[in-house]
């Protein structure tokens, strides 16, 4: 998966990185939901390889998860949720980023 990147800090913990490059365009709701999706469903599908390799040392991608996991029903809530209420844009102008709500017709 290119889309995210796993760092080691100097402390040993492992976390997880995405980029998405922006130009002259601001981020807009779907890439910050396949961001966060992404995110998710790299750490669950690999989490048996992650833990493996942190309490061995060895890489072993036998043990990725075969399926491709759903996001947690709580992730998809939220998800779900930031849809009905207009998108991500509309919870940033909601907590205060700025610019008028959508208005029910």
């Amino acid at each position: 998966m290119k889309l995210v990147r796993f760092d080691l800090d100097d402390e040993g913990y492992l976390h997880p990185n995405i980029e998405i490059p922006l130009e002259s365009a601001p981020m807009c709701a779907a890439q910050l939901r396949r961001a966060i999706t992404g995110v998710l469903l790299v750490i669950r599908r690999f989490d048996a390889v992650i833990c493996h390799a942190r309490d061995t040392g060895e890489v072993d991608f036998e043990r990725e998860a075969s399926e491709p996991p759903e996001p947690a029903a709580a992730i998809a809530r939220i998800l779900d949720l930031a849809d009905d209420a207009g998108g991500i844009d509309a919870i940033e102008r909601l907590l205060g980023g700025g610019g008028p709500l959508p208005t029910d017709a």
